[in-house]
């Protein structure tokens, strides 16, 4: 199984490189398109590759996959294997990020096998532990056996991963067995949970691969799961491709997808706008947000606008923004390095400084360093470093292009206006 497996991967990627030479190939002989629509191109490509290699190793009347579902609060999993009809199948351990992203919204696919219709016997072990705020976390392990009935046709079993110490008894008092309360079967599509559990682990190009499964060849005329178009406008703005990246987005509003997830979009759209230098075009994409937006989005809606202002040497405009920002959402000068209400804050100053407004600008640096005195950026130096460089705004650092991926720390960005830095001494 893994050789042939891995000669699977090796033919993928040997087509890969192909499609991605052919595509460039062709580009530089039409040097008027764009470097989006050869990326596009070649994503279409691997598509049809890639669905006609998944169609040729699991073909669907017989395909069956694995999968597992984290199904309590603050439970950490740290490995996990799983048998089948008594024959070891995966092993795999995680990593404190993973665990973290299984948590949040993902899931992952432990083994994916072709099946003769019946029953099969399924055990799984597994080792994590229950995180505790300042007391030392439980370590608890655990297993789940049991007998799945495979039919003709594709099938997907997840299996919540739920330790008998941590399951709510309520919940099995309503179920006949164990078994009956530990599974589910294709009700649920567990295939778009690993995509974002993929994408939150920086395994872009992993996600980009099972999105394309998700969707089948070029050809395909059945309507792609809700939520499918959302992951695909996430990798399309990873990958710098706006055009493709609209059109998901808007495939996803047609599809009254989630609202949230659309407004990070739209934010990850203006971003990228913002990031190109095309400011009208930036601010265009920020009136498509739904009004309602959730208060971390607002907080990152109104910072965008006003590095939009900034950079094209607007700091009063900005300044307000700014202002009415923090007083809708109460700002506090304590926050830790890393939060939006920080860098608000701090860009607030900036626009004060630079549109004349020292004293109040300089009054605000002070107290963000008295607050994260351990940060070299923020701490002693955030006042000395923006009045030496106060050309420099503060930006968030996501790990996801539509900024909505944990934040990862701050940068700093050029932005316009004075560069009379004695006034500012």
């Amino acid at each position: 199984m893994k050789s042939s497996k891995l000669r699977w991967r090796t033919r993928l990627l040997m087509a890969v490189t192909a499609v991605v030479l052919s595509v460039i190939t062709a580009a530089s002989a039409r040097p008027e398109r764009s470097i989006s629509n050869t990326k596009y191109e070649a994503s279409q490509a691997l598509r049809d590759l890639v669905a006609q290699e998944f169609l040729a190793q699991y073909p669907p009347e017989s395909r069956v996959s694995v999968y597992i579902d984290m199904s309590v609060r603050h439970y950490m999993l740290e490995s996990i294997s799983l048998t089948i009809d008594e024959q070891p199948r995966a092993t795999r351990t995680y990593s404190k990020k993973q665990a973290s992203a299984l948590l949040q919204r993902g899931a992952d696919r432990l083994f994916r096998f072709n099946a003769e219709p019946g029953k099969h016997r399924v055990q799984i072990e597994y080792n994590g532990y229950l995180a505790r705020p300042n007391i030392k976390n439980l370590a608890i392990s655990d297993a789940l056996k049991l007998t799945i009935e495979t039919k003709p046709g594709s099938q997907a079993f997840i299996m919540p991963i739920a330790p008998e110490l941590l399951r709510p008894t309520r919940s099995l008092s309503a179920k006949d067995s164990r078994e009956q309360w530990n599974w589910k079967t294709e009700a649920d599509d567990p295939r778009l949970d690993l995509v974002r559990y993929l994408l939150d682990t920086d395994k872009k190009f992993e996600a980009l691969i099972e999105l394309l499964r998700v969707a089948g060849p070029s050809d395909e005329s059945e309507a792609p799961p809700r939520g499918f178009h959302t992951l695909m406008a996430q990798i399309y703005l990873d990958l710098g491709m706006r055009k493709q990246a609209q059109r998901a987005i808007l495939d996803a509003r047609r599809q009254d997808d989630d609202p949230e997830a659309l407004a990070g979009l739209w934010i990850g759209l203006a971003n990228l706008d913002y990031a190109r230098g095309q400011y009208s075009k930036a601010q265009q994409v920020l009136a498509y947000v739904p009004p309602n937006a959730q208060p971390a989005q607002s907080a990152t809606i109104a910072d965008l606008q006003a590095r939009i202002f900034m950079a094209q040497g607007q700091f009063v405009q900005a300044a307000e923004v700014l202002a009415n920002a923090m007083q809708t959402l109460e700002v506090n000068a304590n926050k830790n390095r890393g939060s939006p209400e920080l860098q608000l804050r701090y860009n607030y100053a900036v626009a004060l400084i630079k549109s004349g407004n020292l004293e109040q600008g300089r009054e605000i640096l002070a107290g963000i360093g008295r607050a994260n005195s351990d940060q070299p950026m923020l701490g002693g130096d955030c006042l000395k470093n923006c009045v030496t460089a106060p050309h420099r705004v503060m930006y968030p650092q996501r790990s996801r292009a539509d900024g909505t991926g944990q934040n990862e720390g701050f940068g700093r960005r050029a932005c316009q206006g004075h560069k009379d830095r004695e006034r500012l001494r």
